[in-house]
């Protein structure tokens, strides 16, 4: 009887252990499959998230190019002008080393840098010949008429640069803020060489 108890007792010890065993590799399989369940929820989940951002960004830039339509209809030439000096200063940002986000504000900005010019009346935006001086006193509101309108949308408040201080001078003889030499910000000495450059041809 001793020898079967003991017999007995050594075989529920080993199965004990084999069932402990067994129940060790059935947690860490449920572990292993919750987690890579998990993994993919999660991955799908921010792919949704993703998408629904970019979705989000483009509706953003679409309003940007219908308030370049909406100045277009004001003023003919501005439309064809934006679209060159776009294109230039991205190109000469990429010369510049600008990459990424930098450059995604920088063109933002570029397409935005004379939505001031909502705020200038017909008279001065569409009139032939010379401005007097009191016309160009308005006509020079423009950049911070921009800076008060972008500073209060979230997603724009970033591309202010170029159309605040796209007229600032490497002298300080610019406007609205009189800045010079590297005060002026990187992204609006750009723009302002393009601007310029594409006046005179």
């Amino acid at each position: 009887m001793n020898f079967l108890f003991r017999r007995t007792h050594h075989e529920v010890g080993v199965g004990s252990r084999v069932l402990s065993s067994n129940q060790s590799v059935k947690g860490w399989l449920f572990i292993c499959f919750t987690s890579l369940l998990l993994f993919f929820l999660i991955d799908r989940n921010l792919r949704i998230i993703h998408r629904a951002h970019q979705a989000l960004l483009d509706s953003y830039d679409q309003t940007l190019l219908g308030w370049v339509e909406v100045m277009d209809l004001r003023h003919k030439e501005t439309k064809h002008h934006t679209q060159r000096v776009t294109q230039m200063t991205l190109r000469l940002g990429r010369l510049a080393g600008l990459t990424g986000t930098d450059l995604i504000k920088m063109e933002r900005g570029a397409i935005l840098h004379d939505i001031g010019k909502i705020g200038v009346s017909d008279v001065i935006l569409l009139k032939r010949g010379p401005l007097t001086a009191e016309e160009w006193i308005e006509m020079k509101r423009h950049p911070q008429i921009a800076y008060d309108l972008l500073r209060k949308i979230r997603h724009l408040k970033t591309c202010v640069e170029i159309p605040y201080c796209h007229h600032e001078r490497w002298d300080g003889h610019g406007y609205p803020r009189g800045l010079k030499g590297q005060e002026i910000p990187l992204s609006a000495r750009i723009f302002s060489i393009v601007d310029v450059w594409d006046a005179l041809i």
